[in-house]
Parts: C-alpha cells; sequence; structure tokens
C-alpha cells in the first residue's frame, strides 16, 4: 500500500513538474515580449506627437491614449497587450490541461487507475445513505456531478494536487444517462465504469497547443520589431 501511495505520488510530482515548466516558458516568454513591446511603443511614442490631454482626462482620455498608441505602433502596441492580458492566461489554461491529463496518462500506464475509480467509490458513498435510495438524496444528475466535487475537495485523505487530477476526470464524463432509481450499487458501478472508459481512452498527452501557441507569440516579435 505504502508503495502505490508512493508510486502515486511520483506520478503527480512529474505532472507538477510539467506544469511549473509550461508556466515558466509561457511567463518568461510573456515577460520577455511585454518588455520588448513596451520599449518598442515608448519609443514610437517619442517619435510622435502624442496625446497630451491624455492624463487630464480620465478613462475617456486613457482609451484615447489607447488608440493612439496603437495608431502610433500597431504591432508592437498589440504584442505588448497580448503579452500581459492574453498569453499568460493562455499558457496557464494549457498547463492545466497538459498537467492533469499528464497525470491521468500516466496511472493508467503504469496500471493504477484503480487508485481513481476506489476514490470515486467511496465518493458516491459518501452522497448517498444507506436507509434512502440515491432518487431520494439527489435532485437530479447534475447535483450527481457537484455533490461529488463536493466529496472530493471536502477529502481530508488527499492532496490538492491529487485533488485537481480527480476533479479532471469527473468534469470530463457524462453522467446525463446515470438512472437515479436504480439502487445504490448500480450507480456505483455506472459511475466506475464512465470512469475507467474515460482513462483507458485518454491516450498520451499532446503538446501541440503549447507548441502552436508559442509559435504565433514568437512570431508576434519579429514583426513588433520590424514593421
Amino acid at each position: 500500500m505504502k508503495k502505490i501511495i508512493l508510486d502515486i505520488s511520483k506520478i503527480l510530482a512529474k505532472s507538477f513538474f510539467k506544469w511549473l515548466s509550461t508556466i515558466a516558458i509561457g511567463l518568461g516568454l510573456s515577460l520577455m515580449a511585454f518588455t520588448i513591446g513596451t520599449i518598442l511603443v515608448i519609443n514610437a511614442a517619442g517619435d510622435g506627437p502624442g496625446y497630451p490631454g491624455a492624463a487630464h482626462t480620465g478613462g475617456l482620455g486613457a482609451i484615447m491614449g489607447v488608440i493612439i498608441l496603437f495608431s502610433t505602433d500597431f504591432w508592437a502596441m498589440l504584442l505588448a497587450t497580448l503579452s500581459l492580458l492574453v498569453f499568460p492566461f493562455l499558457y496557464l489554461n494549457i498547463a492545466n490541461k497538459a498537467a492533469l491529463h499528464g497525470a491521468v496518462y500516466l496511472l493508467w500506464k503504469n496500471n493504477m487507475e484503480t487508485w481513481i475509480t476506489e476514490k470515486f467509490t467511496f465518493y458516491v458513498k459518501k452522497i448517498v445513505s444507506k436507509e434512502n435510495s440515491i432518487a431520494k438524496n439527489i435532485d437530479d444528475k447534475a447535483t450527481v456531478k457537484a455533490r461529488l466535487i463536493n466529496s472530493i475537495r471536502s477529502d481530508q485523505s488527499t492532496s490538492k494536487w491529487q485533488k485537481k487530477v480527480l476533479t479532471y476526470v469527473l468534469k470530463k464524463i457524462k453522467l446525463e444517462d446515470i438512472d437515479t432509481l436504480a439502487d445504490d450499487e448500480k450507480v456505483s458501478d455506472f459511475i466506475t465504469k464512465k470512469i475507467l472508459d474515460f482513462v483507458s481512452d485518454i491516450g498520451a498527452p499532446s503538446n501541440k497547443f503549447l507548441i502552436i501557441t508559442l509559435l504565433i507569440h514568437l512570431l508576434l516579435i519579429p514583426i513588433a520589431l520590424i514593421f
């Protein structure tokens, strides 16, 4: 049992490192690109007439100032703006999905998917009582997933990263066809099968979206320098 827990911890540590390295690359590039774009915009604004009234007209002046900066050096301003407001969030989203996808894939590859199913069996038993059927405890099918997520978050025996992995799996499966009138054991078996089907079909994670985002981001730098 200790070995299984240790192996799971190693896998989750690898996925966390994947997340951390992706964030570091993305935010590092964002900072560099933002700095380059800002310097180019400042230099371009210094050579132009500017907008003297921007500092004295509040929000409207700020908007007009931004418009002036875009008209002064569109590509540099676009690079700076995207690097500050768009790309960091894209990298964070990509890092989250890639790390969690990778963790689930490694758990399956190392024959540890039973850890996931056992966890969900435990959570299902928590949201239904022994005396009442699941139909009396759960109002609709959407509530099943919501209550399971709440059970994951309140589980003191799992780490924060483990909870993220379990929540990721749960959000990926569809429970629309669950039979809330079935007995508790059948409901548990149904959810377990859904999870096993998802885990076994998940496939190896891909860096395609990260590579495409990095290439687009990098391409904007020479464009801003040239034009």
